[in-house]
């Protein structure tokens, strides 16, 4: 089966191309398509640099929100820009994962393999359906002033919400549906950058762990032919072989994890910077709108919205982690001491490169795991506090 055709990782595919980075797409279609998501995304920032500027010493509130935005389209824009320039690294990386599943011919091996690319595809289908739920509310809720207008009208109209709030060179209330269609159209842009980038990266660490998950099986069922058939020199040679393929194996992923570190080390780098300054700058915005419900529910949304984007990332990091801490046990809580003393020191071996952990880093600097992630939240909260304090 090519992986990279199957069910496990079609949509992932699609998304790759809609975006324009799939790396076996034709030159003039990549650039075509990431031509389109650039234009959209360079025109956004130009109401909320207008915005930035024209409030500047005058009015904070919404000089912080213009920031916000700001902020958030310069994240999608270089998170984009650096998938691009990581392409090539990213080809060797679904190279490696077509290859992973050409080397297996066991039914058990190939049973773990599947249960682990379901997981990878059903956390695509997931992300992708909030993330776009998640758009389609936010981008209706400021123009149900206008529908409850026309269902319940009143004398003169309702106030008007628009969905990034830029300045513009016209008067923005007299071409409030212009504004709100492009406003609403560059939101939408952004989606696919998130669903696709966040989606193949989980479905790609999800292949890395199922072969540390047919590393433990391989060990299991070594040590189960050495107990069962210890004198029959047969049954020892043949578990003397699983033992150099498992060990084989796991060189194999901790190079497959090391190519994955490279490959998203950057973009994790930008992210997490990123999210950090959305959440301080957030944080803010939540407060101001206290006594605005409307807005208020739309920026809590978000803050929960960002809190789930960070889970999504630092989920995968944390299986990894613990995946591949669990060989140590794997590799000692069976009948080693029945093996031969080849197969014991292969053991010993893979057991020595355990107590280091396979790592999915920002940059080197943060670890992508839940327990990085919960401080993050737990910091998030407290600015809200030291926050709410002052207001």
């Amino acid at each position: 089966m090519d992986f990279l055709d199957s069910r496990y990782f079609i949509l992932n595919k699609k998304m790759l191309h809609i975006l324009g980075i799939w790396p076996y797409q034709k030159r003039l279609e990549r650039y075509a398509i990431r031509s389109v998501y650039f234009f959209f995304m360079g025109v956004s920032f130009v109401p909320q640099i207008l915005c930035v500027k024209k409030y500047f010493k005058v009015d904070s509130d919404k000089f912080i929100r213009g920031v916000t935005t700001l902020l958030y389209l310069s994240g999608v824009s270089l998170k984009l820009t650096i998938a691009i320039l990581m392409n090539g690294k990213i080809q060797i990386v679904y190279s490696k994962v077509a290859d992973n599943w050409k080397m297996f011919t066991d039914k058990d091996e190939i049973k773990t393999l599947l249960e682990y690319s379901e997981v990878g595809r059903m956390l695509t289908l997931g992300y992708v359906v909030y993330m776009v739920l998640a758009v389609i509310v936010f981008i209706t809720m400021p123009y149900l002033p206008v529908v409850i207008d026309i269902v319940f009208p009143i004398n003169g109209t309702r106030p008007r919400l628009f969905v990034l709030d830029g300045e513009y060179i016209v008067d923005k209330y007299e071409n409030y549906n212009k504004i709100y269609i492009f406003e609403s159209v560059c939101s939408v842009v952004s989606v696919p950058i998130f669903c696709t980038i966040d989606s193949t990266y989980a479905v790609c660490v999800q292949q890395c762990v199922a072969l540390l998950a047919i590393v433990k099986l391989r060990l299991k069922v070594a040590t189960k032919y050495t107990k069962n058939y210890l004198r029959d020199h047969k049954y020892n040679d043949a578990s003397q072989q699983l033992i150099i393929k498992s060990a084989d194996l796991h060189n194999k992923v901790i190079e497959f994890a090391q190519i994955l570190e490279t490959s998203y080390s950057m973009v994790f780098l930008l992210l997490m910077g990123m999210n950090c300054l959305i959440l301080s700058v957030g944080t803010l915005v939540i407060l101001v709108n206290l006594n605005n419900p409307l807005e208020l529910s739309r920026y809590i949304m978000i803050f929960i919205g960002l809190m789930m984007h960070m889970f999504y990332v630092s989920y995968p990091g944390q299986q990894l982690i613990d995946r591949s801490s669990a060989i140590f046990n794997d590799a000692y809580n069976n009948e080693w001491y029945e093996c031969s003393i080849k197969s014991q020191r292969l053991l010993a071996f893979m057991m020595l490169r355990c107590t280091k952990p396979c790592e999915l880093t920002a940059g080197g600097i943060y670890t992508m795991n839940l327990e990085n992630f919960g401080s993050l939240v737990k910091t998030s909260i407290s600015y809200i506090a030291v926050f709410a304090s002052f207001t």
